[in-house]
This record gives C-alpha cells, structure tokens and sequence, in this order.
C-alpha cells in the first residue's frame, strides 16, 4: 500500500505548452517547467500534462503535495497506474498570475 493518494492529471492549454517551449527554463538553467520531469535525464520529451498527488513525508508523518509536468508517454503511465481515464483529462484551467507553482 502507497502513501500518496488524490492523483489528478491534467492536459496543459495549446497555448501554455507553447509558451512553455518559448520560455526560459528557469532561472538556474534547468530544464524544469518546460520538459518532462520523469524519467532519465536524457529525456527530452515536451512536458504536455500537469499531474499532482499528495503523499506522507516520512516518519513525522506531514502530509504534503507534488505537482510535475510530464509527457505523453509518462502521463498514459501515470493514468494507468492511478486508474485515471486518459481520454476525459481536462485542459488545465490557466492560474493567477500570483500562483508561483508554473
């Protein structure tokens, strides 16, 4: 039995993935926020999907969330794994500006 639970997936807007492809990564140089964050590190595939979870962290026992962009491939995966309809993901519904988690 896992530790994390509520797993949602969502489909990035048309216009944030091509926003995302345009942007600077971020301010370190990563890749972060516009490649998928899964897998190997010589991945490149464009991140097209949000997905989220809440999990417990460690002993102490705090409860706490993870967001991340992942492709294609990885987001079938993911549906899959948390039995999540791949074809009924909604669009991502674009955040205030003020939202710090893009």
């Amino acid at each position: 039995m896992g530790n994390s639970w509520g797993h949602t997936l969502e489909r990035l807007s048309d216009e944030r993935i091509t926003e995302m492809a345009h942007a600077k990564a971020c301010d370190c140089g990563c890749r972060r926020r516009r490649l998928c964050v899964m897998g190997r590190l010589d991945h490149q595939a464009p991140a097209t999907y949000l997905a989220t979870y809440n999990y417990v962290t460690g002993r102490a026992g705090r409860v706490s969330w993870a967001s991340k962009h992942i492709c294609d491939d990885h987001a079938a995966k993911f549906a899959a794994k948390h039995g999540i309809d791949l074809a009924s993901v909604p669009v991502l519904a674009e955040r205030s500006t003020r939202w710090s988690g893009w």
